[in-house]
């Protein structure tokens, strides 16, 4: 009796880690359609087809943090790589940082030299030879 009851829970924990093994790989399909547009979490949960809870479980299993977290470290890095990739002279830091969703433009400052290492604007005055990829 034991074993039944055992081998029936096993089942459904292998059911329940397949189902959020295919929530993930969706979520992977969703980010590689949109590699360098900032997506929020209403339109990442119906684009990837699951509640918001379902996703949260999800990427706390699969990433260690929840999806708000991931996506808002994937727009910091987003943000990253355009100011690496901009001319100082064309665009600014608050027009890259909003075009990412970044309002709070001292916070987003604050933020992005603690993550990084350096200011947003050394990061768009350095010359793009001189980054290290």
């Amino acid at each position: 009796m034991v074993f039944c009851l055992a081998d029936s829970h096993s089942e459904d924990v292998r059911n329940v880690q397949r189902r959020r093994a295919r929530v993930m790989r969706r979520l992977e399909e969703v980010l590689a359609a949109n590699p360098a547009e900032p997506l929020y979490m209403a339109e990442l949960c119906a684009q990837v087809g699951v509640s918001y809870w379902t996703l949260r479980d999800c990427c706390l299993e699969y990433l260690g943090m929840s999806p708000k977290r991931y996506l808002w470290m994937r727009r910091m890095n987003l943000v990253r790589r355009a100011l690496q990739a901009a001319n100082a002279g064309e665009t600014t830091v608050t027009e890259i940082a909003t075009n990412y969703g970044f309002w709070e433009l001292g916070r987003f400052s604050v933020t992005y030299r603690s993550l990084f290492g350096e200011s947003p604007s050394a990061a768009l005055r350095r010359p793009s030879d001189s980054l290290i990829r």
